[in-house]
């Protein structure tokens, strides 16, 4: 009976981990200024920006911030404080208002 209870409620909350889903399509990389993300959210809920992480450094950015199930959208990232190597990846991390945390490699000098 303890087994069942357990696998049930096991079962039954799995979902919520994976609600969030927001993914970057392709990228432009080749300024030392601004890197643009096109990002589409293939979770089942809307997903809302509040920060934004390159190689652990708060950045700025601007566009489309909150995405509806399945809708997709270009974010505007300020790199220009950065001190960046052509042809390095960098981790991009996205965190949303709920706490989730996306993480991401963008290449600086390509666009993808």
């Amino acid at each position: 009976m303890w087994h069942t209870g357990l696998i049930g409620t096991l079962q039954g909350s799995g979902g919520q981990q994976i609600r969030d889903q927001l993914i970057v399509e392709a990228y432009q990389a080749q300024s030392n200024s601004s890197w643009t993300l096109h990002l589409r959210n293939t979770g089942n809920k809307v997903v809302a920006i509040s920060a934004i992480y390159v190689d652990a450094n708060p950045v700025t950015f601007s566009g489309v911030t909150t995405y509806g199930p399945g809708e997709a959208g270009t974010l505007t990232v300020d790199v220009s404080d950065l001190t960046l190597e052509c042809g390095v990846g960098y981790p991009v991390k996205i965190v949303t208002k709920d706490g989730a945390v996306f993480s991401f490699l963008i290449i600086y000098g390509r666009q993808q």
